[in-house]
């Protein structure tokens, strides 16, 4: 604790003029003109401070209490301020220094809503009351080893197996992505509930994320916090979602239910982080912020929170968290103005953006005031959802098409001939009458040979197979040998392979046998079967899809 002045003598305040009491090492405590009943005494004293809680934030100079003398006599707002030091070269001074207050039945110093006035070197607040005040900086080495302790414990962290207890409709043909691994980000199975597809799906990473959905649904539902503060997280997220999207709470479950889709059609559900949910696991793990906090209305901010985040490096995700941040900090300014929110927990919001946005980086962390957060190892194995069509951890619903019912035959009864009795004394046989001319059918023109099951496409390298095509993950299959030859049985869009090919095959062959899948690009695609990859096709078009 910095050391404390001596406490000033006591002041009386004077009717029509400002007052200032000298709080000693150039702070002051300034009474404007009927902010106070004339004549009143104010006193200031250093002395029997209350421990209290500093959490995040460590005293810049010591704690004075003020005192009215008698204790109503405030009438209006009281200008604080305290001197601070110059902040760090480039660093935003509210990143660093603000006013706390004693909360009494709390035990804890709470920052208050204050400003930096750069010309002077002062840190001001504009208070209601007298109490104990203090200026603070914000502990960023103390936030960032909750901050990685936190992160510490869910980074590695799993869940269990969704779980199904029937089958999935008659009408569904193929679900593809819906894999139950323990190692996928998404673990899910697929049920009944009637005719509707009811997958289930557990979030098996310590960071949200939102499914979009590809067709109409019955229901979309999600497994709320255990704590206050996940609560918290989840009902923001929800507020940021765009239309038809349902949001993912790290390490938890979830629900949605499909209605039939349109016969032989293919259906995409597509899964992965977007801005908002970064902005909202920032604000559970680092920001301290959620607890009992009111929700803003997030409308004017859905259009860029809803974007998949497609750049997972750390300063990206940084920038996505700081632009979300800025957006949403107009959003809480509603509810300060509506009287709903204490300016004080946007102020302590703001002053997190600012250190964030002025982070630089350390590897795979960012650097803060010098401290090191390890916060974007949350995100360290995210798979983008890419613009190409890809279900990032998602999944795929193909329809069974129709079965085709052939006309009804023509009639083919035979023509019943009246029964006839041989004459006793038959005549003779007269001369056979001349046949009448008679006109061969043609024959029957060749029928369309069938389509073939599979289809034989050749790689030209060894090449490994997965259960999951979205992610090019799940339990790894057979590798399929240098410039060997495999039956394919459809083709589908997953995970985007270094050139940009987003073409995946299910491997019909034994072996293999519809379970496993391998990236197009590894195939020539164009019947050949030896020679360099290079210049030929992404996939064969002529492979239906799956």
């Amino acid at each position: 604790m910095p050391a404390s002045p001596s406490d000033p003598p006591p002041i009386t305040v004077r009717a029509g003029q400002a007052t200032t009491l000298d709080l000693g090492g150039g702070a002051d405590l300034i009474i404007p003109p009927g902010a106070m009943t004339a004549g009143a005494k104010v006193h200031a004293t250093y002395a029997g401070r209350p421990a209290g809680t500093w959490d995040g934030i460590r005293p810049a100079a010591a704690p004075v209490q003020l005192i009215s003398d008698p204790p109503d006599a405030i009438h209006g707002l009281l200008i604080l301020e305290f001197p601070v030091p110059k902040p760090p070269q480039g660093v935003d001074p509210s990143s660093v220094y603000g006013i706390s207050t004693y909360d009494q039945s709390t035990g804890a110093w709470t920052p208050y809503a204050s400003i930096y006035d750069a010309a002077r070197g002062m840190v001001v607040a504009q208070i209601p009351h007298f109490s104990w005040w203090n200026p603070f900086s914000w502990d960023w080495a103390g936030i960032a080893a909750r901050v990685n302790q936190d992160v510490g414990q869910v980074v590695g962290r799993r869940e269990g197996a969704a779980s199904c207890t029937s089958s999935a409709p008659s009408w569904v043909g193929q679900l593809a992505g819906v894999v139950n691994d323990a190692d996928v980000a998404v673990r899910s199975c697929a049920q009944s509930q009637g005719d509707v597809l009811d997958v289930e799906l557990v979030n098996n990473r310590p960071y949200g994320m939102v499914l979009k959905y590809g067709t109409s649904v019955k229901w979309g539902w999600h497994d709320t916090g255990s704590t206050a503060q996940a609560k918290a997280a989840d009902a923001l997220a929800d507020k940021t979602l765009g239309p038809n999207e349902l949001y993912l709470p790290p390490l938890s479950r979830a629900s949605v239910g499909i209605f039939a889709t349109k016969p032989g059609s293919n259906t995409m559900f597509q899964i992965g982080p977007t801005v908002g949910t970064e902005f909202v696991d920032f604000l559970e793990d680092a920001a301290d912020y959620l607890d009992e906090t009111p929700l803003p209305d997030a409308v004017s901010c859905v259009t860029m929170l809803s974007q998949w985040s497609i750049d997972l490096s750390p300063s990206a995700i940084r920038d996505n968290i700081v632009a979300a941040g800025g957006c949403m900090e107009t959003a809480y300014l509603k509810l300060v103005a509506s009287g709903a929110l204490d300016k004080a927990k946007v102020d302590q919001l703001s002053a997190t953006l600012s250190a964030l946005k002025s982070a630089s980086m350390v590897g795979q962390a960012w650097s803060i005031e010098g401290d090191v957060w390890q916060l974007a190892d949350l995100w360290a194995d995210q798979v983008v959802v890419g613009s190409a069509g890809s279900l990032g951890n998602g999944f795929s619903v193909y329809a069974k098409a129709t079965p085709y019912t052939p006309p009804p035959a023509p009639s083919t009864s035979p023509v019943n001939h009246p029964a006839t009795t041989a004459p006793a004394n038959p005549a003779p046989p007269s001369a056979p009458p001349n046949p009448a001319p008679t006109t061969q059918a043609p024959p029957p023109a060749p029928s369309a040979p069938p389509a073939p099951s599979t289809y034989p496409e050749t790689v030209g390298g060894p090449t490994h197979t997965w259960t999951n095509y979205t992610n090019a993950g799940g339990t790894e299959g057979p590798t399929v040998p240098s410039f060997s030859t495999v039956q394919i049985a459809c083709k589908l869009t997953g995970f985007k392979v270094a050139d940009g090919n987003t073409w995946w095959y299910r491997i019909a062959s034994p072996g293999w046998d519809g379970n496993f899948y391998a990236s197009a690009d590894a195939f020539y695609n164009n019947g050949q079967t030896s020679g360099p990859l290079h210049g030929t096709p992404f996939v064969d078009n002529a492979i239906p899809y799956c």
